[in-house]
């Protein structure tokens, strides 16, 4: 399992179509095994986080056990488009979530939030949410801010 961490991507990729060639399942391996491991892996979600881990890419990270110091929601500038949640944890490290894994968290954390609470996609038409957000992390302890001050340019 080290070996397998210590690889690339387009190593790990190789790996994984090697494996279903070897199953049956293809009969021979993509042209560009990375791009198609990447675009078989957005297309199947419910399997991403199963050979995530399996290939050792979550085996750092536990969101569940994150215990979270500070939360920003950031979004860009020009066109107010989430970019990210970025963590800041109380053994001092930061991650950085895109949508869908800070949604996870927020759910995680916010037991009680509801589906139509989850983080705006727009920063302009989703200031209300935002600030309700905010204010149920900062009742947790965790001190939380959002804004679109993300330069894209």
């Amino acid at each position: 399992m080290d070996r397998i961490k210590n690889l690339s991507l387009d190593q790990k990729a190789k790996l994984y179509y090697m494996g279903l060639v070897r199953k049956g399942e293809i009969d021979r391996l993509p042209e560009d095994p990375k791009a198609a491991f990447v675009k078989d892996m957005m297309g199947r979600k419910d399997e991403l986080k199963e050979t995530a881990t399996e290939l050792g890419y979550l085996n750092e990270i536990d969101l569940n056990a994150i215990s979270a110091k500070k939360a920003s929601f950031v979004y860009t500038e020009q066109g107010g488009r989430f970019y990210s949640l970025t963590l800041s944890t109380s053994d001092g490290q930061t991650l950085k979530m895109r949508y869908d894994e800070a949604n996870e968290w927020l759910k995680d954390t916010l037991s009680y939030i509801h589906e139509g609470d989850l983080i705006p996609r727009r920063y302009n038409s989703g200031l209300e949410d935002l600030d309700l957000i905010v204010s149920r992390l900062e009742e947790l302890g965790i001190e939380a801010s959002h804004g679109d001050y993300m330069d894209v340019s």
